[in-house]
């Protein structure tokens, strides 16, 4: 008896909180107009912000699905998958109530640090010092980092679905090359997946729906949970060599290389404006992207080909490095480094693009006005 009484008590509190989320969100669930919201978004028209919610009950049901399949029980979704479980449900209740109420920059972030904190207490922590304090407080900080980051990415149509699909597709590619027994978590990593290809058919320029700060911060937890287990933590063929402390963030980074870059990109010129990094803009890596003149069909395709590359790499390194050494933490270092260079000078340019185009306009506008004055009032009707 004792042991069914948490879950009843759990979907109790759960069914309540989203049931009177969702009364408040019913007058505005669906449509996410550019003028109401704190985030600035690139297209400015009113779309239905359903995708979060399609990815969460997908979430769902596969995860019972796999829990209660042969092989499944209980027993095994006490080992991680539960922390999977509870820290994705907080990050669609977050964005949820986001979306419902446009909460605080800061009861966002502790919402996120919660995440952080619950992987930490139920065992799912980086493996990288030794010292458990150290390696807690770099836990958290990874899950607060990659939320706040897809998040962020989230600014036009199609990207975050396509980096987050290949980040999940990639994690499941070395799953497979590891033969790795399947257990529920590569279930539902599919599951997201498959998820995810189904939103882009409909988020795809000119998009039909958005996944909304509930899409975006639900996989941000997703994805946090995927890096720790599938990139910071996984077992790798080399296991001796130089430079092995490394080996681990350069993979977590590869992997993950687009929203990190992206996140970089804006906080350091915000910060540099004295701007706050968490209030909206329309100056990320894929609108400058645009303003360099990449069609915005095709800004998707080039971030997802970055983050497909580069998670191509951390999974060589995974699985064909057989002694690992200092020249592959240059190898590695560098590339990414070249990357982030590649992505500074488009930046650069699409920014001096957007000055250029706006000096245009104005002297374009200041000459219609001289010319307006210079015409006689008849002339004008």
């Amino acid at each position: 008896m004792p042991s069914v009484i948490l879950p009843i008590v759990g979907a109790a509190v759960f069914g309540y909180l989203l049931n009177r989320i969702l009364i408040r969100l019913s007058h505005r669930l669906g449509r996410l107009n550019a003028g109401e919201q704190k985030q600035i978004r690139w297209a400015s028209h009113s779309k239905p912000l359903v995708g979060g919610i399609t990815f969460y009950i997908t979430f769902l049901i596969a995860g019972a699905t796999a829990v209660f399949m042969p092989g499944g029980g209980y027993a095994p979704f006490f080992e991680g998958f539960g922390a999977l479980m509870l820290v994705s449900t907080l990050g669609f209740l977050i964005g949820l109530a986001d979306d419902a109420y446009e909460t605080r920059p800061f009861l966002k972030f502790l919402g996120q640090f919660l995440c952080g904190a619950i992987l930490v207490g139920l065992g799912v922590t980086i493996n990288l010092t030794g010292y458990w304090l150290a390696d807690a407080a770099l836990t958290v900080f990874w899950t607060v980092g990659i939320m706040n980051s897809v998040n962020m990415l989230d600014n036009m149509d199609a990207v975050t679905g396509t980096v987050s699909a290949t980040i999940i597709f990639v994690a499941m590619a070395v799953w497979t090359a590891l033969r790795t027994p399947y257990t529920l978590e590569y279930y539902v990593y599919a599951a997201i997946f498959g998820s995810l290809i189904g939103f882009l058919v409909l988020n795809w320029n000119p998009s039909q729906l958005y996944m909304g700060d509930t899409g975006s911060q639900f996989l941000g937890a997703f994805l946090a949970y995927l890096g720790i287990r599938m990139f910071w933590n996984q077992p790798y063929t080399a296991s001796e060599g130089e430079g092995l402390v490394l080996r681990q963030g350069l993979l977590a980074v590869l992997a993950f290389l687009v929203p990190i870059m992206d996140t970089t990109f804006v906080t350091v010129v915000r910060l540099s404006k004295g701007k706050s990094p968490f209030i909206g803009g329309r100056d990320h890596t894929t609108h400058h992207l645009s303003y360099l003149g990449v069609p915005e069909k095709f800004v998707p395709v080039v971030m997802g080909a970055t983050s497909i590359l580069s998670g191509s790499l951390a999974m060589f390194a995974t699985l064909a490095v057989a002694k690992w050494s200092v020249e592959y933490v240059w190898l590695f270092g560098g590339y990414i480094a070249a990357v982030f260079g590649l992505f500074v000078l488009l930046y650069r340019k699409g920014a001096a693009n957007l000055k250029l185009r706006s000096r245009s306009l104005n002297s374009s506008v200041a000459q219609d006005i001289e010319t307006l004055s210079e015409t006689p009032v008849s002339a004008r009707r």
